[in-house]
């Protein structure tokens, strides 16, 4: 891990599987990144039901 930050905080908005990438690789140039995510995650893997799911 480096420890050349680029800066101090980096905000996510949004804890999609984008996001959580995002956040990750974030966390290798900034101090401390911070994920904000509107719903609570769950405790086991599941469907989402607000993502449509193809057939």
């Amino acid at each position: 891990m480096s420890s050349n930050y680029i800066g101090d905080h980096a905000l996510v908005m949004g804890g999609s599987m984008a996001g959580l990438f995002t956040a990750r690789i974030l966390a290798d140039h900034f101090a401390r990144v911070t994920l904000v995510e509107r719903d609570q995650f769950p405790e086991q893997p599941q469907l989402c039901p607000l993502v449509a799911h193809s057939p």
